[in-house]
């Protein structure tokens, strides 16, 4: 491609690809390569002209390189220059720069590349310094910035665009930007070279305090030569398990105490493999309250980095990302608003979307997520996700956790348990350093060798914490160590060299660190001028002490952070209590300022600092607001923390916001399986309506409540409950609550394994949402007349029905539709798996499954498999059938799931299958007390047949409710009970089971009139697979 100008001599390719092998070993490599790119390439042919010495490019091939359209674009460059037109040059410059798609082939690192690489890069450099200048000499400076930082990330370490980026940001009246940009230029050459900034870039720094601060500039701490000291071991520890993967996510856990090297150490290994040419991203978490769900994912989104793939991303997945990054909107104006659904499958796709973002063009990434035991849930979901995504990115995340926050509480603690079982984990464990090592650390900042009795003291004193070593030679103690009572001065705890250190500071800079304290987490030059006291000069000018100091560091994209957290926590010791008060209430006011416009994303910030405030109102009607934020990105543990925030600050009042938050609170359980808790914040929503007169929002309540208590299986509490509503949506003419309330009803006689009533009640439902043009509400109406059909053995009817449902699904746009469109086609298998058809059955099922699977609801995932053991059982994988129903328990029983009762149903049925009667027994009494729990007629005549299965295999008659039964007693009232009900299918089957008891006992005429019977009912309804099933018994028999 790079010499498609003519043709390439085979030989020379050859050598230049495999210089070490021999030359007939080259020529094979260049056949075998040549045979995958025509695999590769379509109709190859088109664009390969393959001769015995010779390979080209076809120069008329139907391709275009971009390699070309930017030499094109540098070619027009060059010749507006020379013409002298401004206008043309600029708009060419403009064009070339465009076209600079990324450095030539980074993931080649053979030396043939290199030159034209580097040519390449420097031109776009050029073009990029050019266009600074002339967008600087046209007072453009916004659009100069933005070419400059441009330039910038292009190369971090280029000295004379942090100059150039600086003078533009004063010229442009930003100075706090200028001085970060100082900030960040100093870091980057002192952590990755070793250097100062030049002479030229520090004069260019002083000259813009001079002009725009007063005072004079501190002097900045330098650590000489900082390096890893004490920690080969697991830097080589580190370098091997990179080494080791080869494509795909790894975990690796740097675990140790506050202090002990775990971030040095992490970024010390991502500064060796970012001069591998590997990219990395890095995020901090906080302990503080308040924290918005998403916090670190959010920051690695936002780094500069994680937004390069975005201009490649499909629409979908940017309007994805707008529910975590709303700012999206303002590069891409013409995105959609993301769909406003609330299903948990959803989140996967958000979790797809990030993952794109971050991916997108990068072979290799290094992730660190530092202090990962105070990240947020909905990042750890992710980063969940991430460890199982299936790609060939070579993707390390780095995790820095304190040994003493992995509490079993701690949701990090399960997440590496779960992945270490998978081998996706590697653990790395940091001690303290030894004196050796001690004295060497202090060495290497101090910039001088220590004498030992210096070095032993300091060992003494610190114990080898390399934090407290930094600390103790940043605080000066070293100063005169030829002075033995200056060096016995060291205090013992480092909280005392700390406050040493702060007390160092100038008025203003330590009245900064207390509001930056007070802020949790990292801050920003805006936020602490909105909520200082102070004028911009003087915040300026603290923000720079305190970097020069080394307090702060550069943090995310634009903001700083205290150098540990260690600063932070002695400070707010230091703050009286009614000194928080009001720094909480500035930083409150101040963010509510800096972010009206998007004052969702940050709720639950604000939510907590009104409460330390003391503004209670305040902070409840945030914390509402934070919760409903929280369930609109699945964060359904945030959005609970939330609500119970703001019931804390809102106390007993009576009013709309109490309704909301307990309908959100209600919510977000029952989307987590918590249908009890669910229960009971729908029944306080309901009295907060009823209290406060608003009838709608009792009725609400009313049918909240019956969908929690359906899923809880009471079916009849739930009937009641939407009885109710009933009624008042009909009293007061709401069709849409009138409409829902008829098909809960109906869905309740459907549980109850009351055909006729559901069918009637269905009936009414989907007039109403026909009336309403309610296309959603007209699916499920039909869906759930599919199933009564089900349940009255009408098997082809049932069918009937769902497919209606699904071509209407089918004909909705949006995702929405996919999951109704997963749970018909489960429903399809039940109908299947009802009429013995058992391996049609079971294809639907993993159907079903699939699709839930693939949309993340974990709810109906379970029911899938649930099924999926039933329709084994039918087809006699009774080990199959066992496995699959354990799990549905090990994943439901202790949170009262109303599929409990069949589950255990199909379980013995699995046990008896494989002879294990006694756990068969065990599992038929719990299917039976489950069902009468529920009341459901379904469940109470499967459990009474398991029962009499187990009665005839033991051969004895079972002891329940003080009560004898024989196997036959067991049978009669399972066969009365659908037989009520209506259930045809069912009574074949129980007539099945009957006769075959009958049978065993030696009674042939009762046993062969009952299989008659069943028969029957069998041939009516069409179950063919049932009656080959029947013959098949009877030529064993």
């Amino acid at each position: 491609m790079l010499h498609r100008d003519a043709p390439q001599s085979r030989q020379h390719l050859a050598y230049l690809f495999w210089p070490d092998s021999t030359e007939s070993q080259a020529h094979t490599n260049l056949r075998n390569l040549l045979y995958h790119l025509r695999e590769a390439l379509p109709e190859a042919d088109c664009f390969l002209d393959v001769s015995s010495k010779t390979l080209w490019w076809q120069p008329d091939a139907p391709f275009s390189v971009d390699l070309d359209a930017f030499q094109e674009a540098l070619n027009r460059a060059e010749g507006a220059k020379k013409s002298g037109d401004d206008r043309d040059l600029r708009q060419a410059l403009q064009n070339a720069a465009d076209t600079y798609n990324g450095d030539l082939l980074p993931s080649c690192y053979d030396d043939w590349i290199i030159p034209e690489r580097e040519r390449l890069s420097q031109a776009y450099i050029r073009i990029l310094e050019e266009l600074v200048d002339i967008l600087e000499g046209d007072q453009e400076f916004g659009e100069a910035i933005k070419k400059a930082q441009q330039l910038l990330r292009h190369d971090p370490l280029h000295e004379a665009t942090s100059r150039k980026l600086m003078e533009l940001y004063a010229l442009n009246g930003d100075t706090p930007r200028a001085l970060r940009t100082y900030h960040t230029c100093a870091a980057a050459l002192e952590k990755e070279l070793g250097l100062e900034p030049s002479l030229a870039t520090q004069e260019t720094y002083e000259q813009l305090l001079a002009r725009d601060l007063e005072g004079e500039k501190p002097p900045r701490i330098t650590e000489k030569g900082t390096i890893l000291v004490g920690r080969e071991k697991p830097f080589k520890e580190l370098l091997k398990t990179w080494r080791k993967l080869t494509s795909g996510p790894h975990l690796v856990i740097i675990k140790g105490e506050a202090g002990i090297g775990k971030t040095f150490l992490a970024e010390e290994f991502m500064r060796w493999t970012r001069q591998q040419g590997v990219q990395s991203l890095k995020t901090r978490s906080y302990p503080t309250e308040g924290e918005v769900a998403y916090t670190s994912l959010m920051t690695l989104l936002r780094n500069e980095r994680g937004q390069a793939g975005l201009p490649a991303l499909e629409e979908a997945w940017l309007v994805e990302l707008t529910r975590l990054l709303p700012e999206l909107k303002g590069a891409y104006p013409d995105l959609p608003d993301p769909e406003e659904l609330s299903e948990s499958w959803q989140r996967g796709r958000l979790f797809e979307a990030c993952a794109r973002a971050i991916l997108e063009d990068k072979d290799r990434l290094v992730v660190l997520l530092d202090d990962l035991h105070w990240c947020d849930r909905e990042t750890l979901a992710w980063l969940r996700y991430m460890m199982e995504l299936d790609t060939k990115t070579k993707l390390l995340f780095l995790g820095g956790v304190r040994a003493e926050n992995l509490t079993p509480e701690n949701p990090v603690s399960s997440l590496i348990t779960d992945l270490g079982q998978r081998g996706l984990v590697t653990e790395i464990e940091l001690s303290s350093l030894d004196r050796e090592a001690t004295t060497a650390l202090a060495a290497s900042i101090w910039g001088d060798s220590l004498e030992d009795p210096i070095g032993e003291l300091l060992f003494q004193e610190t114990e080898g914490n390399p934090l407290f070593v930094v600390e103790v030679v940043r605080s000066g103690y070293l100063q005169g160590a030829d002075d033995p009572a200056r060096t016995s001065s060291i205090p013992p705890k480092i909280q005392a060299v700390i406050k040493t250190r702060l007390d160092a500071l100038s008025p203003a800079a330590r009245e900064l660190t207390n509001l930056a304290a007070i802020v949790g987490r990292e801050f920003d030059f805006q936020l602490l001028s909105q909520a200082a006291d102070q004028e911009e000069e003087a915040i300026l000018q603290g923000l720079d002490e305190l970097w020069q100091r080394r307090v702060i560091r550069d943090q995310g994209v634009e903001g700083y952070d205290f150098s540990h957290d260690k600063f932070r926590e002695v400070i707010c010791q230091d703050l009286s209590p009614h000194r928080q008060t009001h720094l909480h209430l500035r930083i409150a006011q101040a963010l509510e300022m800096l972010h009206r416009a998007q004052l969702d994303a940050i709720s639950s910030q604000l939510g907590y600092h009104y409460q330390q405030a003391g503004k209670r109102d305040l902070a409840a009607e945030y914390y509402i607001q934070a919760g409903d934020h929280a369930r609109r990105v699945y964060a359904w543990m945030d959005a609970i923390d939330a609500y119970r925030q703001a019931l804390d600050n809102l106390g007993d009042k009576a009013d709309s916001q109490l309704i909301n938050l307990y309908q959100g609170w209600g919510n977000s359980l029952l989307k987590l399986a918590r249908y009890e808790e669910a229960a009971e914040a729908y029944q306080k929503m309901g009295l907060a309506a009823k209290a406060g007169g608003d009838l709608r929002s009792e009725t609400q309540a009313y049918l909240a409540l019956g969908k929690a208590q359906d899923r809880q299986g009471e079916f009849q509490s739930a009937l009641a409950n939407a009885e109710k509503a009933a009624d008042l949506a009909g009293e007061k003419g709401w069709d849409e609550e009138s409409a829902d309330a008829k098909l809960l009803i109906g869905q309740q006689h459907y549980r109850l394994g009351e055909a006729v009533q559901a069918e009637v009640y269905v009936q009414k439902a989907l007039a109403l949402h026909h009336k309403r043009k309610d296309q959603l509400g007209v699916g499920r109406c039909l869906n759930l007349l599919g199933l009564v059909q089900d349940l009255r053995g009408q098997f082809q009817e049932a069918c009937e029905y769902k497919e209606q449902a699904i071509k209407v699904f089918e004909k909705i746009p949006g995702r929405h539709s996919k999951w109704w469109i997963g749970n018909i086609t489960l429903n399809l298998a039940n109908s299947a798996n009802l009429g013995g058809e058992y391996r049609r059955a079971v294809d639907l099922y993993q159907k079903a499954w699939g699709i839930m699977a693939e949309i993340q609801d974990q709810d109906w995932e379970l029911l899938c498999l649930f099924n999926l053991g039933g329709a084994r059982v039918g087809l006699e994988e009774y080990q199959e059938a066992e496995r699959d129903l354990q799990e549905v328990l090990g994943r439901t029983e202790s949170n009262g799931w109303l599929g409990l009762s069949l589950t255990h149903y199909f379980l013995a049925e699995a046990y008896l299958g494989q002879g294990k009667i006694k756990q068969g027994e065990e599992s038929a009494r719990k299917a039976l007390t489950l069902a009468r729990e529920s009341g459901s007629n379904d469940f109470l005549g499967s459990a009474w047949r398991v029962l009499g299965k187990v009665t005839s295999q033991k051969g004895k008659d079972l002891q329940l409710d003080q009560t004898t039964m024989p196997a036959r007693a067991c049978f009669q009232e399972s066969l009365r009970i659908f037989r009520e009900a209506g259930a045809d299918g069912e009574q074949a089957y129980t007539l099945k089971a009957w006769g075959a008891h009958e049978l065993k006992s030696g009674d042939k005429k009762e046993g062969e009139k009952l299989w008659a019977q069943a028969r029957e009912i069998f041939q009516r309804l069409g179950m063919k697979a049932e009656l080959e099933r029947m013959e098949r018994d009877e030529k064993d028999a």
